[in-house]
């Protein structure tokens, strides 16, 4: 498998963790602005989870002989972006309370 995707310490920063990078900002510890962290958490996958639900939403529309318009994909994306966020809630706030 190294051998096809490369080897892995490629993706991995030089200590070894997946870990957020830190600076020292006004005497204490903050994470780098994420342009500069490799690490750092982004919107690609939910985001294309999104387009992705939009996409077979319409589809399954066309699919069932029902007819098309704008109005089934504001739909679409309004109940993708609410499933979205309440799947994201509950780990959010594990992780708020755990620390």
């Amino acid at each position: 498998m190294e051998r096809i995707l490369g080897p892995s310490s490629e993706y991995v920063q030089s200590n070894g963790h997946w870990t957020r990078i830190t600076e020292p900002v006004s005497g204490r510890l903050s994470d780098k602005p994420p342009i500069y962290d490799i690490n750092a958490h982004d919107l690609y996958i939910p985001f294309m989870a999104l387009g992705t639900y939009v996409v077979l939403a319409g589809l399954l529309l066309g699919l069932q002989g029902k007819q098309i318009y704008p109005g089934s994909f504001e739909l679409a994306v309004r109940q993708g972006l609410g499933r979205l966020v309440l799947a994201s809630y509950p780990s959010e706030s594990n992780i708020v309370y755990i620390g």
